[in-house]
């Protein structure tokens, strides 16, 4: 009986290796067939795992600290104090425990994040993701989530647009991190106007009571990570994430894909040296 375990599992190593070479064989021949090429310049790409090229990806500039230990804003210049709260945080902290986000809203991203939102260009989510994933890491790596929420669109725009581009990204999120995705846990209740063209007060309006728990058995006692593409006020994220507590989540924390500073030239200007606002 021994002897026929241990034949079992030296062929089952045997056809393990053989999986592995046909499989390596295979990818050879499709990048021969297929080159790989960059999701944003169309260059040859030598990295399978990121399909980016080497220059765009260094292109795309991370958000980095120092920064508020919960907003995620940074601070402007020196921090006062050595103060780990921005004083918005301080005065009127927000419904969820941490806010982070990957990467500027800003150059060859932005042109990728809009196309890949609003022209179908499905095929970005991949190096978005990516971004996506890198900032998780970084930043929750050790937080125990019971499931990831993506913000969600009104049926109408979701028919019309065809794809909710927060779950493309999110089903990425989640295979690489291994916590479900919580595709239609999080509603929105109405087909409100796009938050992209309004000003910041307006915004915290135009999001008020838009968000509905499909299943609050779902979200009770749970830990939820709350994702979006785009921050700009966050007013959307702190409306959902207010949602997702009054039905009773333990914690809800935030990872955005990008973030926007709102400039004198408004929230489509360019960077420069703007107030330390929110962004995207």
């Amino acid at each position: 009986m021994k002897a026929v375990e241990s034949e079992g599992r030296h062929l089952r190593g045997v056809f393990s290796i053989l999986r592995g070479g046909i499989s390596a064989f295979l990818h050879a021949v499709s990048d021969l067939a297929f080159p790989l090429s960059c999701g944003f310049c169309g260059e040859p790409v030598r990295d399978r795992d990121f399909s980016l090229c080497d220059q765009c990806r260094t292109s795309v500039r991370r958000i980095e600290g120092p920064f508020c230990d919960q907003c995620g804003r940074r601070f402007g210049g020196i921090r006062p104090n050595q103060e780990t709260l921005c004083g918005s945080c301080m005065v009127e902290p927000p419904p969820y425990g941490k806010a982070r986000y990957a990467v500027r809203y800003e150059g060859d991203l932005r042109k990728a994040l809009i196309a890949f939102k609003y022209n179908g260009a499905l095929h970005l989510g991949k190096p978005l993701g990516q971004f996506l994933i890198e900032a998780f890491r970084m930043h929750y790596a050790d937080s125990p989530f019971d499931g990831i929420v993506p913000i969600p669109l009104h049926p109408k725009r979701l028919c019309s647009r065809g794809y909710n581009q927060v779950i493309i990204v999110g089903e990425k999120l989640s295979r690489a991190s291994g916590i479900p995705l919580a595709r239609t846990l999080l509603e929105k209740k109405d087909n409100r106007p796009p938050q992209a063209r309004l000003s910041r007060r307006e915004r915290a309006v135009n999001v008020r009571g838009a968000f509905r728990v499909a299943q609050p058995g779902r979200v009770k006692g749970r830990r939820i990570l709350l994702i979006d593409d785009v921050a700009t006020t966050g007013a959307t994220v702190t409306e959902a994430a207010k949602t997702l507590m009054r039905s009773g989540a333990s914690r809800v924390d935030v990872l955005v894909l990008a973030y926007r500073m709102i400039t004198s030239e408004g929230p489509e200007g360019p960077w420069g040296n703007p107030p330390d606002l929110w962004a995207a």
